[in-house]
């Protein structure tokens, strides 16, 4: 019930994000009719393609979800939550980008599916806020002695303390039911976390926190993770401390730098594909879900980052989002037919800057002859068919720019 006030108190580009991106990999609880999109988005990812020729991604998540056995009933059956007032509808003829059905939820080893809850992985949408217990638990790290005397008392194994201390408050009784040891946190816990250091995790500021601790997955934190990410921090910098008030200036501090740095910025973009690719059977896989793309473009190119993917006449960044689902959504089963691989990915912030570049507004830097992806040729083609950009006629002689590495 609290997730559904959370969403009511979004404006639309919030609800956006928080349906594409946080809600990318979420098996849900009910049976609701979304549930059942989710269900035919499974099956058809078996017919799905990428740009790197990688057919093992459909067959793995085929076999995965036949084989896996289902997780024992120990409580009776939640109600099934009431949808938010701004919920997407199903996707229809005139599908939006907040309509997307997300695909399925990547695999864990055969023993945790056995006994995982319904929060099954991190890419799951918290589906309510942390309980007050755990935030007074919380607070009294935001008064610690490393923060009040800057640390200057504070060692290694103070600090290594101090952030398993933080860790284990973040840990729910749903995190223990996937990993009784209590080294894991899923979605909920995540977020929460994110929350409490002053980012969105509705946002890019989610990338950034899952960046820093070079977290293997989005939404799933190990303590192992948490420990060594913010050890890697205090090594680099020493006046950031353990607690959390220390935690928070840091990551409002990382927040401002993406703005401005543009090496920073690719490496968050870089990042993101690597966490949000699917993991079968330990393996990780050689391509994206082009939903959990979609997701990731829209917060990575927002322009509270300082990236917007747009020019003075020209919103990049929605044409190009309406052109993949206008050709990749199978909008009877909810899903994508394609898949975004890791060329793509990387050509595509390559396309944008040099769309930001090309004062023209007019792809004046595009040929067919440049060795873009297919996809990013098909888009340049499809903007001046449908009149998205301007068209200028080029001069005899005129080359293309070369496409970057």
């Amino acid at each position: 019930m609290a997730a559904a006030t959370a969403d009511a108190g979004l404006d639309d580009n919030q609800t956006l994000f928080r349906r594409l991106f946080l809600a990318c990999f979420h098996k849900r609880k009910s049976s609701s009719p979304s549930s059942k999109h989710q269900s035919s988005a499974k099956s058809s990812l078996a017919s799905t393609e990428t740009d790197s020729g990688d057919s093992t991604l459909a067959a793995a998540n085929q076999q995965r979800h036949t084989s896996s056995p289902q997780p024992p009933q120990s409580k009776p059956p939640k109600p099934t939550p009431k949808e938010p007032p701004n919920a997407a509808p199903p996707p229809t003829t005139s599908t939006k980008i907040s309509s997307l059905i997300m695909p399925k939820a990547r695999a864990r080893s055969s023993a945790k599916a056995a006994s995982g809850s319904a929060a099954s992985h991190p890419y799951a949408k918290p589906e309510k806020a942390p309980s007050k217990a755990k935030s007074k638990s919380k607070s009294k790290y935001l008064s610690s002695p490393d923060a009040r005397n800057g640390g200057k008392s504070g060692n290694k194994q103070e600090h290594i303390q101090t952030l398993n201390d933080i860790f284990t408050t973040l840990i729910t009784q749903e995190d223990k039911a996937t990993d009784s040891d209590g080294n894991t946190i899923g979605a909920e816990s995540v977020a929460g976390y994110i929350a409490s250091l002053g980012a969105d995790p509705n946002t890019y500021e989610s990338l950034l926190v899952h960046e820093m601790l070079q977290a293997e997955e989005l939404w799933r934190i190990t303590r192992s993770e948490f420990v060594n990410g913010w050890q890697r921090v205090f090594e680099t910098r020493p006046d950031v401390t353990p607690d959390l008030t220390a935690q928070k200036r840091y990551i409002k501090m990382a927040s401002d730098r993406a703005g401005k740095d543009n090496e920073y910025f690719k490496r968050l973009y870089q990042y993101a594909f690597t966490a949000g690719t699917e993991a079968v059977d330990g393996k990780r896989q050689k391509s994206m879900a082009m939903g959990t793309a979609l997701g990731c473009w829209e917060a990575l190119f927002d322009a509270k980052v300082g990236h917007a993917w747009k020019t003075r006449t020209v919103n990049w960044l929605e044409i190009w989002q309406q052109f993949l689902t206008d050709k990749f959504l199978d909008k009877e089963k909810g899903t994508f037919t394609r898949t975004v691989s890791k060329d793509l990915w990387q050509q595509t912030l390559a396309f944008a800057n040099k769309t930001i570049e090309d004062e023209t507004e007019s792809l004046a830097f595009w040929n067919e002859d440049q060795a873009w992806p297919g996809i990013i040729d098909d888009f340049a083609v499809w903007c001046k068919e449908q009149g998205k950009v301007k068209v200028v006629e080029k001069k005899k002689g005129d080359e293309g720019m070369e496409v970057d590495d």
